[in-house]
């Protein structure tokens, strides 16, 4: 059975099984200052269903106006099924899903587990320049004032319910032979993470590991040495073939800012998985 993924940056993916197409969150029109996609929102043509991480408007910005456009199901926390049912999606087209929920969508088989945020705002991480939020933004201004402030503006204009994260969930999803696991912000229900991994060899594990203004959270608890250990921490518990990373790339500078994937190779390479680095409208094949 073919299938292939696509990272539309932050993350947002395109997952496509035989005939049916499922998109990883929905966050595709990003901020004018952000890398440039394949296409935008409007554009999408195919979509059988979305899954949603969570509530916050950089993973669901998207997932009512592509339902819309293509009678996709959108599946979710409460909260992220509210948000498109006020964007004119039937409830009849939104599942709703705490964690622990099984569902075949098409060939595949998804399963739900409550997952948590990250702590933001607790603590500010420097660029690889060093420079905190205040010396990215007025180096932009400087540079490309314009661009500066089109991009502050699409990170601050964010209609209330999609500023709440709604309770983020991670999925397994599996078909054929293959497993796959995705998440979409830096934070871990350790006993979510185990229970993932006991359904099976999990060949690909798609990690998310926000920077800027996220610190990982587990079970509670803030990571403050990081992402990278809060990465190894996870592929430990996964111990996937494959890592891929997601929410690492900057996806609304001055914010924001590209955490090199590199630096997390040497911890998931010690629990013997491969780290495969992407970049953004790349596809590739999961066999």
């Amino acid at each position: 059975m073919t299938a292939t993924l696509q990272w539309f940056g932050t993350a947002t993916w395109r997952l496509e099984v035989h005939d049916t197409v499922i998109w990883l969150d929905a966050y595709i029109n990003r901020s004018p200052a952000a890398p440039p996609l394949p296409y935008r929102a409007d554009d999408v043509d195919r979509a059988d269903y979305i899954l949603i991480g969570h509530s916050h408007f950089d993973h669901i910005a998207d997932a009512g106006l592509v339902a819309g456009n293509t009678g996709a199901t959108v599946i979710g926390s409460e909260l992220s099924c509210e948000i498109v049912r006020d964007e004119g999606i039937p409830a009849e087209r939104t599942i709703v899903s705490s964690g622990g929920e099984e569902l075949d969508l098409g060939p595949v088989r998804v399963t739900t587990f409550p997952s948590l945020h990250g702590f933001n705002g607790l603590k500010e991480w420097p660029d690889p320049q060093g420079r905190d939020r205040r010396a990215r933004v007025a180096a932009m201004r400087a540079s490309q004032p314009e661009l500066a402030e089109a991009s502050l503006a699409h990170m601050n204009n964010v209609p209330e319910k999609q500023r709440n994260d709604g309770g983020p969930l991670a999925y397994v999803l599996e078909w054929a032979s293959f497993r796959l696991f995705w998440h979409d912000t830096p934070g871990m229900v350790r006993d979510s993470w185990k229970a993932a991994a006991a359904r099976g060899p999990i060949d690909l594990a798609l990690l998310s590991a926000a920077a800027a203004f996220s610190t990982p959270n587990i079970d509670g608890e803030p990571v403050d040495d990081g992402a990278v250990p809060f990465v190894t921490g996870m592929t430990s518990l996964l111990r996937p073939a494959t890592v891929v990373m997601n929410h690492h790339d900057d996806w609304c500078p001055p914010v924001t800012f590209h955490l090199d994937e590199e630096h997390f190779r040497p911890g998931i390479e010690d629990q013997g998985s491969t780290l495969r680095v992407i970049g953004t409208g790349e596809i590739i094949a999961l066999e």
